[in-house]
């Protein structure tokens, strides 16, 4: 009994050990978590702990030497007993207040109460391009992130005027390790400048000062920023439009809009300004009426000013542009009768005897090479019909090439089709049909976005300019004989959209 009683007080003794040793690391009250700590290493700005510091800082003036508004803020963090991988981080200004800057847009608000306001992330694996789930849904934002810096755009500008004006403004970073213990917050303060930027405005088909345009011109704003080191595109722009007296550089009455801007566009440094149409509601972009009356005379100029805000809120001085719109234009459609080619086994060339790639295909014998139309007696386009016959064909506007010619130099510039002006418009579409009808191009889908029909009932597809068969197609099917109003010829239409 004694010799079982002494070989029990070792194994008791030896399970005491062995939990002792399996609740090392573990949290709990022997073994509390220790909170991640945080730096930021960044060399500019200063760091001060407390409010009270930043404030006496601030408002005695001392020691605010200024910085770029644009500043690569770094952090580092410390976890002695876990991970600390997630950050968060927001600018304050003067008063305390979290304020959002370019690039980080969106605080922490609604369904986010217990975070506090932090600037905003997507979650791992969320979508950045669901318009159902923006930035700020609790479903698919949070406010950490893996960043371990961040490009942070402070303000520079007044709040009213948006003039240069040297800003004071807090930086703010924390982290959170795999328990979900928050570190300490880290912050730094900057006092930051920014010189004013300039704008200037033009078209995307050239400068049209003092020129006569159609009522359709897609303008281009471009904005220098002289602050030294650092590239900063613009933040966005605003414009208006107004009409001018003849010779004079007087408003008509009632005729300047409000600044429109172009933040939160696809493209902030275009806007396409159009006329208005029977088919188009009047608003923002439907602003080039015409300066002429009906007898042709003119009785106004139009004028386009813009003005851009930089990163820091900075807005520039005003530049603009004063032209004449004038309706009427209409763009020149050209089929590139050379870049026509036919191909099939009885209409083919044994060799390729042009510089630019044409139209192929391997034979037993080797390769045949596509060849253009021949003309018949009346002066239709003609081949010889085969099984594998396709005809290749290629289509454009005036002004697409030097002397309308493909073979020279691409210009770009839509000429008006009856006197070859350039009224400064872009291709936007192209209009197509066969043998009178606009379903029979696979490659876009005929429904009724891309279906128009004219006054008298004809029926085109609209291909997008850029489209894969916007200005080149390939026929093939045809049959040798197809009756069109009783004639015996297939016919391809085209036509450029303005």
């Amino acid at each position: 009994m004694l010799k079982y009683r002494r070989l029990v007080v070792p194994m008791l003794l030896a399970v005491m050990m062995l939990v002792v040793l399996l609740s090392c690391g573990k949290s709990g009250t022997l073994n509390p978590n220790i909170p991640p700590t945080i730096r930021i290493t960044s060399f500019k700005g200063d760091a001060l702990d407390s409010q009270e510091d930043v404030d006496s800082l601030i408002t005695s003036n001392i020691g605010q030497d200024t910085v770029l508004f644009q500043q690569k803020i770094y952090w580092s963090a410390e976890d002695v007993d876990g991970i600390a991988s997630r950050f968060a981080f927001r600018v304050l200004n003067k008063n305390w207040d979290p304020i959002v800057v370019p690039c980080y847009d969106t605080l922490s608000t609604v369904g986010f109460e217990t975070q506090g306001q932090w600037y905003l992330h997507f979650k791992d694996g969320a979508s950045i391009n669901d318009p159902d789930h923006p930035l700020g849904d609790p479903a698919v934002s949070t406010v950490w992130s893996d960043q371990v810096f961040a490009v942070i755009n402070f303000p520079a500008a007044d709040d009213v005027t948006h003039d240069s004006l040297n800003v004071p403004s807090i930086f703010e970073v924390k982290c959170i390790d795999d328990r979900n213990a928050e570190s300490n917050i880290a912050r730094k303060y900057f006092f930051t400048y920014s010189v004013r930027p300039t704008v200037s405005i033009s078209s995307t088909k050239g400068d049209p000062e003092g020129k006569v345009v159609g009522t359709g011109v897609r303008f281009e704003f471009f904005m220098t920023d002289e602050d030294p080191f650092i590239v900063s595109p613009p933040d966005y722009f605003e414009y208006k439009v107004a009409k001018y007296e003849v010779g004079s550089e007087t408003i008509i009455a009632g005729t300047e809009t409000e600044w429109f801007t172009t933040a939160n566009t696809s493209n902030i440094s275009r806007v396409l300004l159009v006329g208005i149409t029977d088919d188009s509601p009047e608003d923002q972009y439907h602003l080039l009426t015409t300066d002429y009356d009906t007898n042709g005379t003119q009785i106004s100029r139009t004028r386009v000013t813009v003005r851009g805000y930089d990163k820091a809120g900075i807005v520039s001085e005003e530049d603009y542009t004063t032209f004449s719109v004038k309706e009427g234009f209409h763009p020149g459609t050209l089929l590139y009768n050379k870049r026509i080619y036919v191909l099939g086994e009885r209409n083919f060339m044994p060799f390729q005897d042009a510089e630019i790639e044409i139209p192929n295909k391997p034979t037993s014998e080797g390769y045949i090479f596509a060849t253009n139309f021949f003309k018949d007696s009346y002066g239709t386009f003609s081949a010889l019909w085969s099984q594998d016959l396709s005809i290749t064909l290629n289509w454009g506007y005036h002004g697409e090439y030097e002397r309308d010619n493909p073979d020279n130099k691409k210009e770009s510039v839509v000429f008006n089709e009856g006197d070859s002006t350039n009224y400064y418009t872009e291709i936007q579409a192209f209009d197509i049909r066969l043998d009178g009808s606009p379903d029979l191009f696979p490659p876009l889908h005929s429904d009724n976005e891309n279906i128009i029909k004219d006054d008298d009932d004809g029926v085109w597809l609209r291909v997008p300019f850029g489209h894969e068969i916007s200005q080149n197609l390939v026929l093939t099917n045809l049959e040798a004989n197809a009756a069109f109003d009783t004639l015996d010829f297939h016919l391809f239409e085209v036509r450029a959209v303005d």
